[in-house]
């Protein structure tokens, strides 16, 4: 089918307003797609507080970065919040305007996405940073995956 057959229908199904919005905005768009960042995050602790080690796979305009390091002590919610804080930075660097992130810490992306509260004075911190860091980007997204579907982060993270 024919791509402008295809948007035509789009917009058809669209309130106009907000059809008039994307067409405005149409660049913009197009531009944040093709310089969109996939994170993978990961962190562990061991033990469970203790020694932080984070890991993260950033894909972004035809580049990978993968990171891997120790950060400190404390617990394995404070290192997933870390890995996905330098991930985010690192998609920066690498010229991201938008950005999807996907880790297995259920706790993260929930309280990322505002669905849970967080009561943890660190977590807090943490939580606001993340939040700061994604206001960076035109757009943003985090999603909870299994941990299969995380391996090479959840590898990074763990290589003691």
């Amino acid at each position: 089918m024919d791509p402008r057959e295809t948007l035509k229908r789009l917009v058809a199904d669209l309130d106009k307003q907000v059809a008039f919005e994307i067409l405005r905005n149409w660049d913009e768009i197009v531009e944040s797609c093709e310089k969109m960042a996939e994170i993978y995050f990961d962190g562990s602790a061991k033990p469970n507080p203790g020694k932080m080690r984070i890991g993260a796979v950033v894909k972004c305009c035809g580049n990978v970065e993968e990171i891997s390091k120790e950060v400190g002590n404390g617990t394995n919610n404070m290192a997933e919040y870390l890995a996905l804080i330098e991930a985010l930075k690192v998609a920066r660097k690498m010229g991201a305007l938008a950005v999807k992130a996907y880790g297995d810490s259920t706790l993260v992306v929930e309280q990322v996405n505002g669905r849970w509260k967080t009561k943890s004075k660190e977590l807090k911190q943490l939580k606001w940073e993340v939040l700061e860091l994604l206001g960076r980007f035109k757009r943003w997204e985090i999603r909870w995956i299994p941990e299969l579907e995380n391996e090479r982060a959840h590898k990074l993270a763990n290589s003691w």
